[in-house]
């Protein structure tokens, strides 16, 4: 389900309690990735440290998701940035 419900919603995740992530867990935020922008909405990840940018590299997913410092930006005038998937092991 995609919260808030209805066109265009406005997502940001914060990944920083997860203690472990593999390619299910990226193939889950590419799935929610999709959805959100299939309804021109947004997702956007809370990360403050490079352990996020670590598992998201070596995927090829970096610079498929949009990367906050914290939960407090805002970046209402970033791109958007397309559908992509994960290729995950």
């Amino acid at each position: 389900m995609i919260w808030p419900p209805g066109p265009c919603p406005d997502l940001v995740l914060d990944p920083r309690p997860a203690t472990f992530n593999d390619g299910s867990g990226l193939r889950l935020l590419c799935r929610a990735r999709n959805r959100v922008l299939a309804r021109q909405g947004r997702l956007r990840l809370a990360a403050d440290s490079g352990r996020l940018l670590r598992i998201l590299r070596p995927a090829l997913l970096a610079n498929a998701f949009e990367i906050l410092p914290d939960l407090h930006t805002d970046h209402s005038d970033a791109p958007d940035q397309g559908t992509v998937s994960a290729v995950a092991g």
